[in-house]
C-alpha cells in the first residue's frame, strides 16, 4: 500500500500510520504532493488570480442534460487542474481546482452495461486523483494519486443505473472537493425512461476568506462546514436570472448530486410535488409524491414533477439558514410575467443580472437645490448608518444603494412628508440605488427599517 493510501485510511480513522515513506510503492517521485493544509487562512492562488484581483466574468452553467452516445464502450478523458479561477457571485471569485476547466466538471453519462474506459491526465502542481460513485471497482488499484505530469487509465462497467457524484479522491479529500473537483455521472438504465424535459443540478459549497474579488480558501470554515456559498451548479442564484425552462403539463425530470463536501440538501421546489423521487436514481426504489426529499453529500436524487399551471416556481435547499447563501434558482413553466423579486423566500440573493424593475419612487421628481443630502448604504443584514439626523422644514434627499446580496429598502415608518407621499423607497434588488427626496415639518425621533427584515435592519432620524 502505497504513501496516499495510507495517509487516507489514516485521516479515515481505518489504521494507523506513523511514518511516511520516502517514496510511492509504486515508483512514484519521493516529492511529497499532498496538498498543504494551513492551519488557518487560506490556501494558494493559481496563476492569473492574486488575492483581491479582479473577478472573473460568468457564463451560466448549461444544466441541460447532455444526450447518451449509442457505443457500448465510452470514453471517458478528464484533466485534473489546479487553476481554474471562477466566480462566485458578481463581486466574489474563487481560485478553484477543477476537472476540464469547469466548476462543476462536465456532466458525464453512460448507459448500464456500458464498459468505461477512463484516463485521467494531472494538468496541476499536486497529486490529484479519481473517484466514480457509479463504479464497483478495486479503491485500491484505480484510485491512485496521479502525480503532476502523469496520466493514468483504467476500465469499469457501469452496472447500476442512477445519478452518482464523481470527485477527486486525494487527502485531505475535505479541500479537493471543496476547492471544485466534482461533478455528475448520470448511468441510464437498459429500459429508458419516459420522455421528460431533463437537467442536471449540483449542490455544492464554496469557503472563500471574507472580502471582495479574488479571495482565498478559508480552512478554518472549510472545517467547521460553516460555507460562505451554497449553490447550484457553482454560482449564486443564476438560475434566477437564466430560469430553467418547461411548458405546463410537461414532465420535468431534474437529476440531482449533492457534491457538498459538508452540508445535507433539503430539495423542494416551491409550488410543486415532486410526483416520483429516485433515491440515488434508482429505478426500482421510486418514491411517490413528496414535497421535499433529502440528500446526503456524496449523493444524488432524480426527481421528476409536471407543474400544470404557467407562472415562476423557486427550486431552493429547503435548510434555510443555506438558501440566502446562493441555493436559490427558478424554474419558468410557460410565458409567465416578469419576476416580482419582492416574492423570493426570505434572505435570497438575486444577481445584478436579473434584476426586476423597482417600485416607483413616492417622492418629488426634482432635487430642490437647497435640499439636505444624506446616503443610506444596505447589506446584508444592516444598514451603514442606524442614526441619522436632520433639520426640520428643509428637503431631504435621501440617496440609498443596496450592496448586499438580499432584496432590501428604506422606509421611515408610518410617515407622510410635507409633500403628502409615504417616505419609503422601493424594494431594492442588489446592486440598484434610489434617491427620494421629503420634507419632515415636525422635529422629533423617528423610526426607519428595511420592510423585508425589519428585526434586524432599523434605525431611527432624530429632526431638530
Amino acid at each position: 500500500m502505497d504513501w496516499h493510501r495510507r495517509k487516507f485510511l489514516s485521516l479515515a480513522g481505518l489504521t494507523s500510520f506513523s511514518a511516511v515513506a520516502a517514496a510511492c510503492a509504486k515508483g512514484f517521485s519521493s516529492k511529497d504532493y499532498r496538498t498543504p493544509v494551513p492551519s488557518s487562512g487560506g490556501a494558494g492562488v493559481p496563476p492569473g488570480a492574486a488575492a483581491g484581483g479582479p473577478v472573473p466574468p460568468h457564463q451560466v452553467y448549461d444544466a441541460h442534460l447532455p444526450q447518451v452516445g449509442p457505443e457500448s464502450v465510452k470514453q471517458l478523458v478528464l484533466e485534473a487542474r489546479d487553476d481554474t479561477a471562477i466566480a462566485l457571485d458578481n463581486e466574489v471569485g474563487y481560485p478553484g481546482w477543477s476537472f476540464n476547466g469547469t466548476i462543476p466538471a462536465p456532466v458525464l453519462r453512460v448507459r448500464q452495461g456500458d464498459t468505461v474506459q477512463t484516463t485521467v491526465t494531472n494538468r496541476g502542481s499536486q497529486g490529484h486523483s479519481i473517484d466514480f460513485h457509479a463504479a464497483q471497482t478495486p479503491w485500491n488499484q484505480y484510485y491512485q494519486l496521479i502525480v503532476p505530469g502523469d496520466s493514468f487509465s483504467f476500465t469499469w462497467t457501469a452496472n447500476h443505473p442512477g445519478v452518482f457524484m464523481y470527485h477527486c479522491g486525494t487527502a485531505p479529500v475535505l479541500h479537493h472537493i471543496a476547492n471544485g473537483m466534482y461533478g455528475a455521472i448520470i448511468v441510464d438504465p437498459i429500459t429508458p425512461m419516459r420522455p421528460a424535459r431533463e437537467y442536471v443540478l449540483v449542490q455544492s459549497e464554496f469557503y472563500p476568506s471574507a472580502g471582495t474579488g479574488m479571495r482565498t480558501a478559508d480552512m478554518d470554515k472549510m472545517a467547521a462546514g460553516d460555507p460562505r456559498y451554497v449553490v447550484f451548479n457553482g454560482y449564486a442564484n443564476q438560475y434566477q436570472a437564466a430560469p430553467l425552462a418547461a411548458n405546463p403539463g410537461e414532465l420535468i425530470r431534474l437529476y440531482m448530486v449533492n457534491a457538498g463536501p459538508t452540508l445535507f440538501s433539503a430539495f423542494h421546489v416551491i409550488g410543486a410535488l415532486f410526483e416520483s423521487v429516485y433515491p440515488s436514481g434508482s429505478p426500482e426504489s421510486a418514491l411517490r409524491w413528496l414535497q421535499t426529499w433529502t440528500v446526503a453529500p456524496g449523493d444524488g436524487a432524480i426527481f421528476e414533477l409536471t407543474i400544470p399551471d404557467e407562472g415562476l416556481y423557486p427550486f431552493v435547499t429547503h435548510s434555510f439558514a443555506y438558501t440566502g447563501r446562493g441555493a436559490l434558482g427558478l424554474i419558468r413553466v410557460g410565458n409567465p410575467p416578469p419576476l416580482n423579486a419582492a416574492k423570493l423566500p426570505e434572505a435570497a440573493a438575486t444577481p445584478a443580472a436579473s434584476k426586476a424593475t423597482a417600485a416607483p419612487v413616492t417622492a418629488t421628481a426634482a432635487v430642490p437645490a437647497a435640499a439636505q443630502a444624506m446616503q443610506q448604504t444596505t447589506t446584508d443584514n444592516k444598514f451603514s448608518a442606524t442614526q441619522m439626523t436632520a433639520q426640520a422644514g428643509k428637503p431631504i434627499t435621501l440617496t440609498v444603494t443596496n450592496k448586499g446580496q438580499a432584496i432590501h429598502n428604506w422606509n421611515l415608518v408610518g410617515q407622510t412628508g410635507a409633500e403628502g407621499t409615504a417616505i419609503k423607497t422601493g424594494l431594492l434588488n442588489p446592486g440598484e440605488t434610489q434617491t427620494i427626496t421629503f420634507t419632515m415639518t415636525k422635529p422629533g425621533t423617528y423610526s426607519f427599517q428595511c420592510d423585508v427584515h425589519p428585526a434586524e435592519m432599523k434605525g431611527t432620524l432624530t429632526v431638530k
